[in-house]
């Protein structure tokens, strides 16, 4: 491999960027609220001392001091009621669990996961064909396979140290990125789809849309969508084996993300919008027969919940035909890879 194809095109990655974005200031309604907090308590403290001077002649230089000192407080005061808030603020939340899926306590116990949000970082562990999917207060989904051990840290980095996770910055609600850091190198995601997984002695990163920047010692690469690099150590000779391939967006080693995806929520949504959903999770193309299909899925409603009984478990793929029955549309999976969708006949 030569550098060319081996090292990052800095100029590709400029561009890839600009679709992640700055990072967003405080609101407006959060300045106004932090300014509107402090006259308040200021006004308040002012309105004492007017009271206390009716009654006792003041000491200009003892009050000037006694002011200094409140005011330093009061800004001391606001910082501390800000600073935890925000360390305590949700920003994870747990959408669904399979199995035995554990988190370290705060006396450094494994137990099993009975939380709903995340306010901290929190070390996670899933076991044997156990699943579990989180969603970041800003949008991104990260799922986790069997075997797997992690540590969210915030809502831009998390550390794997074994097994694979798979993270979708869900463009739909903003530019979200996260890295993705493990015992080998670190994997920053540039809007899109992708899986990294940790061995002992090797660490994997595929992209399944948009692309990911991997770091790996001195090494750098630029991942683009269907693109796999594998990189290995080799205690013999100190050196890494590199190896790159190809991975297509419906290739097996995506089939676990299924097990954990999150249900689809299909009252009142279009048939385009929820094949569009399938077609996210699975990798597979949705090609309708004709412009006129297309057009009456887009405007046809669905109803219920893929959390019925006889829904719920069902991977995303396997959802289709038995949402479909209700419809006029029908749709062959036997292609792999295409999603077939068409009108039934009379």
């Amino acid at each position: 491999m030569n550098d060319d194809d081996k090292h990052m095109n800095e100029s590709q990655i400029a561009d890839l960027l600009q679709k992640v974005g700055a990072r967003k200031n405080p609101s407006q309604q959060l300045q106004d609220e932090i300014k509107a907090n402090v006259k308040s308590a200021w006004l308040s403290e002012l309105a004492i001392q007017k009271k206390q001077s009716q009654k006792k002649r003041p000491n200009h230089k003892r009050n000037a001091l006694i002011s200094f000192a409140l005011a330093a407080s009061l800004v001391i005061a606001v910082g501390l009621n800000i600073g935890p808030t925000r360390q305590v603020q949700q920003f994870a939340y747990i959408k669904q669990t399979v199995n035995q899926v554990q988190y370290l306590n705060k006396s450094g116990q494994w137990t099993i996961l009975n939380i709903d949000t995340v306010n901290s970082a929190t070390k996670m562990r899933t076991l044997d064909d156990s699943f579990v999917a989180i969603e970041l207060s800003n949008g991104l989904n990260i799922r986790l396979d069997s075997n797997t051990e992690i540590d969210l840290l915030n809502l831009s980095e998390v550390k794997v140290t074994a097994g694979s996770i798979y993270i979708d910055s869900n463009s739909e609600v903003g530019n979200n990125s996260i890295r993705v850091s493990t015992p080998f190198g670190n994997a920053q995601d540039i809007g899109t789809q992708f899986e990294v997984k940790v061995t002992p002695l090797t660490w994997r990163v595929q992209v399944r849309d948009g692309a990911v920047k991997m770091v790996d010692g001195t090494d750098q690469f630029l991942i683009a969508a269907g693109e796999r690099i594998e990189i290995s150590q080799n205690i013999a000779t100190s050196k890494n084996a590199i190896k790159k391939s190809k991975v297509d967006s419906h290739d097996e080693s995506w089939s676990w993300t299924q097990s954990i995806s999150t249900p689809f929520k299909l009252e009142g949504e279009t048939l385009e919008h929820y094949l569009n959903w399938v077609s996210r999770e699975t990798g597979d193309e949705i090609r309708y027969s004709s412009e006129k299909v297309k057009s009456d899925a887009r405007s046809t409603k669905l109803h219920g919940s893929l959390l019925h009984p006889a829904l719920i478990g069902l991977t995303p793929i396997e959802s289709v035909p038995k949402i479909l029955v209700a419809t006029d549309f029908i749709a062959n999976l036997s292609t792999h890879g295409v999603i077939f969708v068409d009108k039934k006949t009379n």
